[in-house]
């Protein structure tokens, strides 16, 4: 046999493996690539809108029971005033990039407009407002006797942190975002530990274990320096899950979700595990982060139902 018949052999054999690999692993690539591109200018509006197609989801499933929201149109005011200045709301809707604006007055829906060729069906992906609803999650259980000293540590929940940086954290300290953990926020930053928790998501793995994988600032003992650390909320969520010995989608679904009058189904991207990405993966319509407003508004009722302490 020549070498170039060998040649060609080898060269077909890698060929071959590289398509197995991509056959086998190719959600892994798929995620990795949208995960890494996430937010170029090209294609951010369009991740944003529709999380589905870039990550792994598990959704929640609204009731027949929608909060109706009664259609009154009304203009919104050309300028608004802003420390002390006057400025253009088209503008700050423009420069801010904004996708979708929902005005809600009383039971009214008075202003509703899509933007950047977005729509109204939608699922935005929630970010950081994602936290807003583990609290009051969090919340509920306290309110239930699931949690009853804020001042325990998170590891007499949740075992598997210690010897992490939370080993001995309170829950206090890492509600308030004050836990000592050491963690770099910066999304510019491909190395950053948002970015490596971005990855996890992307290339398999376990939220839970990347919590556990992190460690305290020595800059900085618990309680005494506020720092925003997202994944001090995926550790709420851990202690969440053993104070009330359910799922955060179990738990979600129970007590707020099913009773917010949501029109349609949200969902959460989760890590290969199958857990929810509690500090910023909820995607659902503009309409029904609204609703979860209201909410707030009326002090945590609705329909004669005190759903959450405010």
């Amino acid at each position: 046999m020549s070498l170039g018949h060998i040649v060609g052999r080898i060269f077909a054999a890698f060929i071959a493996v590289i398509l197995v690999g991509a056959a086998i692993f190719h959600t892994e690539i798929r995620q990795l690539y949208n995960t890494v591109r996430l937010f170029d200018a090209d294609v951010i509006v369009g991740h944003f809108s529709h999380m589905d197609d870039v990550a792994p989801i598990k959704t929640l499933t609204s009731n027949e029971q929608v909060r109706t929201l009664t259609l009154a149109p009304a203009q919104l005011p050309e300028t608004f005033t802003y420390q002390g200045e006057e400025r253009s709301l088209q503008d700050w809707i423009s420069g801010s990039s904004t996708t979708a604006l929902v005005v809600i007055q009383d039971e009214n829906l008075v202003f509703e407009d899509y933007y950047l060729g977005t729509q109204a069906t939608d699922k935005r992906i929630s970010w950081s407002m994602a936290k807003s609803f583990l609290s009051a999650l969090f919340g509920i259980a306290v309110s239930e006797g699931k949690i009853t000293d804020l001042n325990a540590p998170v590891t007499d929940y949740v075992p598997s942190l210690k010897g992490s940086g939370y080993d001995g954290v309170s829950i206090k300290n890492v509600l308030q975002m004050s836990s000592g953990v050491y963690f770099n926020e910066d999304y510019g930053d491909f190395n950053s530990d948002i970015n490596r928790f971005g990855r996890v998501m992307a290339l398999g793995g376990s939220f839970d274990d990347f919590a556990a994988s992190l460690n305290q600032d020595p800059k900085h003992e618990q309680g005494t320096f506020m720092h925003y650390v997202s994944i001090d909320t995926h550790v709420i969520g851990m202690v969440l899950r053993a104070a009330t010995g359910k799922t955060i989608m179990e738990y979600m679904q129970e007590k707020l979700w099913s009773k917010l009058g949501a029109e349609q189904d949200a969902f959460y991207i989760t890590d290969t595990t199958g857990e929810p990405m509690v500090l910023g993966g909820l995607n659902m319509l503009s309409r029904d982060y609204a609703r979860l407003g209201m909410l707030y508004r009326d002090g945590g009722v609705y329909s004669g139902e005190q759903i959450v302490l405010t």
